[in-house]
């Protein structure tokens, strides 16, 4: 994996121009990451909670035979934000948080959007 070696230039917190951004997640209180489920085509999304330590997966289409790839997915997505948060000395501790779906979310109809 990319992430076991040094940083490209490029991505050195320091220097680049990708600082500006890396720096802006020292203080953010959410980040929203996109999740997509290529079997049935779905898009649904994961939450990382910082201000209350919990991750939350948001799933309009929740299906007992994909939630244990979408599960697994979203903890795969979460250590590598573990790792990023570590490379780039982010005070970021994801790997305590608690992974959960959320309880009240719209949802919808098998296939239609």
């Amino acid at each position: 994996m990319i992430l076991c070696r040094t940083p490209h230039p490029f991505f050195d917190r320091k220097t680049s121009i990708v600082s500006k951004y890396i720096s802006e997640l020292d203080d953010c209180e959410k980040l929203f990451i996109l999740m997509h489920d290529e079997c049935p085509g779905h898009w649904y999304m994961c939450v990382i909670d910082f201000k209350n330590s919990h991750i939350q997966i948001l799933d309009s289409l929740r299906s007992k035979n994909r939630d244990k790839f979408r599960f697994q997915s979203v903890k795969t997505v979460v250590e590598f934000c573990q790792m990023f948060f570590k490379l780039y000395d982010i005070g970021k501790d994801v790997f305590q948080f608690s992974i959960d779906w959320a309880p009240s979310i719209p949802t919808q109809e098998n296939g239609l959007v």
